[in-house]
């Protein structure tokens, strides 16, 4: 992978319709960015967002673009 400059994007899941799971949500997507922080020429992230809530979840994927460093975010 190194030699060839390849990365693999890591993501997780979460319940994105619970807003009293917000607080988890950020929590989880701060511990993927540590996690990954440590290996960032293999690995980058994609965000968990709460997408039952469009404001949030753009809040919440710009925070992890801009302060996070992930390259975007996972929408099923």
């Amino acid at each position: 992978m190194t030699a060839n400059k390849i990365r693999k994007v890591v993501s997780h899941s979460s319940d994105p319709t619970a807003l009293d799971k917000l607080a988890l949500i950020a929590a989880t997507n701060n511990q993927l960015a540590t996690t990954i922080a440590n290996n960032t020429d293999r690995f980058a992230g994609f965000a968990v967002l709460p997408m039952a809530f469009p404001d949030l979840a753009a809040a919440e994927l710009e925070r992890c673009v801009k302060n996070l460093g992930f390259v975007g975010a996972l929408i099923d």
